[in-house]
């Protein structure tokens, strides 16, 4: 991914000032920063294309800590069909767990239910 490409994705998502991709030797690191003119644009890219591919590739969109609060930090991640990285485990763990609580209310419910109105028996 280029400077360009990357300024290219981002401008879908708001106002962008500047990127820079990270390389060594010409070729890229998989990393680099996009700087919004604003909070608000940067929190719409994370919201539009963090978890979302690029020629195979998983982005990840985190704010800039270093920086101000329009400054993303976007890593070009393991391909689709490969590893899945920490982000999206963190998501799947926290969906997995809010699933679990949705069960349990439900079993709870269910069985306050059967209590309330038991089946008689001939």
């Amino acid at each position: 991914m280029s400077w360009q490409d990357l300024k290219d994705m981002m401008r879908e998502a708001g106002d962008v000032i500047h990127t820079e991709i990270m390389s060594q030797g010409g070729k890229s690191k998989g990393y680099g920063t996009v700087k919004f003119s604003n909070a608000t644009d940067a929190a719409n890219a994370i919201d539009t294309f963090n978890g979302t591919t690029y020629e195979g590739r998983i982005l990840s969109l985190k704010l800039d800590k270093l920086s101000s609060n329009a400054v993303l930090y976007v890593t070009v991640g393991a391909t689709a069909s490969g590893m899945l990285s920490v982000l999206q485990l963190g998501h799947i763990r926290g969906m997995a767990s809010l699933l679990m609580q949705l069960v349990d209310v439900y079993d709870v419910k269910v069985s306050e239910q059967q209590e309330a109105n038991p089946l008689s028996r001939h």
